[in-house]
C-alpha cells in the first residue's frame, strides 16, 4: 500500500518507531500516521478542511508499505481484532504495546470503518477523524520518497 505522511523535518527519515499507550484511550505516544495514497479523504484534506495548520508548508513523504501484519478496521466488529483495556477502570482503551507485542505493524482504518465505529460504544474510533494508517512497527515500509514543500508534486 502507498501511504502519505506529512512532516515538519527537512531531515525525515525512518527510525525506530516506539509505540506506548497514551493517554487518550484511542491514541497512542509515538507510531507513525498517514492516509493511504488513494484515500478520498485522507490527513491533508482533513487538515485543510478543519483548518488545521498549514499542511502545504510540511514535506510530503510517500511510503511503500507491507501490509501483511496490518489490522484493517472495516466495520464495528473488526474493532474485536484490536486489544483493549479498562482504562481508569471504566473507558475502553486500545492496548497498542499489546498489538505491537503480538507483532502487528500498524492499523489500517478504512473511509467506511471510520464512518461506522466514531460513535460506537463502548469500543470506538472517535477521533482518528479520517481513512487513516498508523504504523507501529518500521519493519514493514519498504521504500521511502520525500518531497519539498511547495515542489508542485502534490497527489
Amino acid at each position: 500500500m502507498r501511504v502519505i505522511h506529512y512532516s515538519k523535518d527537512p531531515d525525515f527519515k525512518v527510525k525506530p518507531i516506539e509505540i506506548k499507550n497514551g493517554l487518550l484511550p484511542i491514541k497512542p505516544y509515538g507510531g507513525l500516521w498517514a492516509a493511504p495514497a488513494e484515500s478520498k479523504f485522507g490527513w491533508k484534506d482533513w487538515c485543510e478542511s478543519e483548518h488545521f495548520g498549514n499542511i502545504g508548508a510540511q514535506h510530503k513523504i510517500t511510503l511503500e508499505v507491507d501490509t501483511k501484519n496490518f489490522i484493517t478496521i472495516d466495520k464495528v466488529s473488526d474493532l474485536d481484532k484490536l486489544s483493549w483495556y479498562k482504562m481508569g477502570g471504566f473507558m475502553e482503551a486500545i492496548d497498542f504495546e499489546e498489538l505491537k507485542r503480538r507483532g502487528a505493524d500498524g492499523i489500517y482504518l478504512t473511509d467506511e470503518g471510520q464512518w461506522r465505529t466514531r460513535l460506537t460504544y463502548p469500543k470506538s474510533l472517535y477521533g482518528w477523524d479520517c481513512e487513516s494508517v498508523l504504523i507501529m512497527n518500521e519493519r514493514c515500509i519498504k521504500k521511502v520518497k520525500k518531497e519539498e514543500p511547495g515542489s508542485g508534486a502534490e497527489s
